[in-house]
């Protein structure tokens, strides 16, 4: 049991290997690391970095980043396959 349980492991490591590239793996990750669904990609900004707030009218120094899982799903961002990728 423990040598079939071996071989299973080993089999997934050189699976996840030969996937898409993996965020997790990427420089452009910010925030969680193990679990990257939730982490935010850096390469993807949301919106203009000139926002003011409503309640005091100060500029926001804030940037927001969209969340690596949304970067993923759309082409023109990352995509699928990874495209905009750029290893650590």
């Amino acid at each position: 049991m423990k040598l079939f349980m071996r071989w299973i492991w080993l089999c997934s490591l050189w699976r996840a290997s030969s996937l898409d590239p993996i965020c997790t793996n990427c420089k452009f990750l910010k925030g969680d690391y193990f679990r990257s669904k939730y982490g935010k990609c850096t390469r993807f900004p949301k919106g203009d970095s000139n926002v003011y707030e409503l309640v005091n009218g100060k500029k926001s120094a804030e940037i927001d980043y969209f969340y690596c899982n949304t970067a993923r799903k759309y082409e023109d961002m990352c995509g699928l396959k990874g495209q905009r990728f750029e290893k650590k």
